[in-house]
């Protein structure tokens, strides 16, 4: 199950209740069970994120004291959200640094997505996946034939 977290600075005078920080809950649920020890960083949770986590703690408590009608009601609205789930609906917060920076930049970024086909993209497509890291710290070499600042 998940919880929202606490605020780390207990201000009432900006909190336009639009989202809330989310951790998971210590408890009996699944995730609770398979938390880490570093749960890692808290998300904002969106109102919608916090209906779904509603419906989740919901479902659970119904299924545990087996009144499986209820829980039917609810199962049937949960796949149809998951087939349908959009993550900026329910993570906004987690995606607005990405489409600033595609806005921001767009003019520049959309050239390369016609090269999606090369073996150049393909290569570091395929680093991305299986190395962030390394994809991070990769060098870019200039295409053969194209002038270097370094060469003299």
């Amino acid at each position: 199950m998940l919880a929202a977290a606490p605020d780390e600075e207990d201000d009432d005078e900006d909190d336009d209740g639009d989202e809330e920080e989310v951790r998971p809950k210590k408890g009996k649920g699944r995730a609770a069970r398979a938390e880490s020890p570093d749960a890692g960083p808290t998300v904002p949770m969106s109102p919608a994120l916090a209906q779904l986590v509603r419906k989740l703690s919901a479902f659970e408590a119904l299924v545990e004291r087996e009144d499986f009608v209820k829980a039917s009601v609810i199962a049937v609205d949960v796949l149809a959200t998951v087939e349908r789930f959009d993550p900026r609906v329910y993570l906004p917060m987690l995606f607005s640094g990405f489409f600033n920076g595609l806005s921001q930049h767009a003019d520049a970024i959309e050239p390369l997505l016609h090269g999606t086909e090369s073996l150049g993209f393909r290569a570091l497509d395929q680093l991305y996946r299986v190395d962030l890291d390394a994809f991070l710290t990769a060098q870019q070499r200039p295409p053969r034939g194209a002038s270097s600042e370094y060469e003299e």
